[in-house]
């Protein structure tokens, strides 16, 4: 290997390391913001939930963020994810996320999730699309 070579190298790591670093730094500060968000949003569209209820669920999805931060800055610091086993021990949904993720460079899937989960398991009627219907859609423009 040539001087030049090495050098390439050790640049390249260097980036690694840098990068790895700047995702560990970005999931430690935004994870738990982010988790909190959620709740609160799905409380605002709920719209009714009591307020000290909103209270604990706001303070408990900031623990949660925080420990999921922590979670995965601990996997990303001792771990190095080299397919999507890896990446199920750890609790991902792989084909959920296999479309959004690269490993080494290449996207572990062509194709992205596309379809919007929904509330309900499909076999609840609650979550079955209801063809008739006692008005016309347009009833209420």
């Amino acid at each position: 290997m040539t001087d030049a070579a090495r050098e390439d190298e050790a640049r390249a790591l260097a980036r690694l390391e840098e990068t790895g670093a700047a995702i560990v730094a970005g999931v430690e500060r935004q994870v738990p913001g982010w988790a909190r968000a959620q709740v609160e949003r799905l409380l605002d569209a709920w719209g009714h939930a009591p307020a000290d209820g909103r209270v604990r669920a706001e303070a408990q999805s900031a623990e949660a963020g925080a420990a999921a931060a922590r979670r995965i800055v601990a996997e990303r610091t001792r771990t190095r994810f080299s397919g999507l086993g890896d990446l199920r021990k750890i609790g991902v949904l792989t084909a959920r996320a296999a479309g959004f993720l690269t490993l080494g460079g290449r996207r572990l899937q062509t194709i992205r999730w596309a379809e919007q989960l929904g509330f309900w398991r499909p076999e609840e009627e609650a979550g079955v699309p209801q063809l008739l219907y006692e008005f016309s859609p347009g009833t209420f423009r």
